[in-house]
């Protein structure tokens, strides 16, 4: 920053400030020398905007992708077990090899477990996706307007 300013260039930069109370905020800053007539600087001219709002949603935008990425992983492979034994179950009913043990009944039986565990799986994926209410809350606030 100070090279181009004493340089007579102009420069533009991001700040993390402190206020006079002591409270740490950010900032986007355009810095312009200005000069008398005979080339002389004079001062400086400074054009600043609290971005700190901005740069919490960007964070929280960040997190939150994350977390997604995180959760969508990890249920990915929760979800892999009764499917794959679904998927097997399927296999077994269409070849229609049943005996006393494994009845159509008790292959259908099984089957409709794994359903029903893959939807409770989903459930869970829904309910940790909207379990972030102060990043939901942040992002209702949208300093980007968009």
């Amino acid at each position: 920053m100070w090279r181009s300013l004493t340089q007579n260039k102009e420069w533009r930069g991001v700040f993390h400030n402190k206020r006079k109370n002591g409270e740490l905020y950010w900032e986007r800053v355009h810095i312009s020398p200005v000069l008398n007539g005979r080339g002389e600087l004079t001062h400086y001219l400074a054009v600043k905007e609290d971005i700190t709002l901005i740069k919490q949603y960007l964070e929280a935008i960040e997190k939150q992708n994350d977390l997604l990425k995180e959760i969508a992983w990890t249920e990915s492979h929760v979800l892999r077990a009764p499917l794959a034994r679904l998927l097997g179950l399927l296999q077994f009913y269409r070849e229609g090899v049943f005996d006393d043990e494994m009845s159509p009944e008790k292959v259908l039986q099984l089957m409709e477990e794994s359903a029903v565990e893959m939807d409770g799986i989903i459930e869970n994926i829904n309910a940790q996706t909207y379990q972030q209410k102060h990043v939901q809350n942040l992002l209702k606030q949208n300093p980007l307007n968009f």
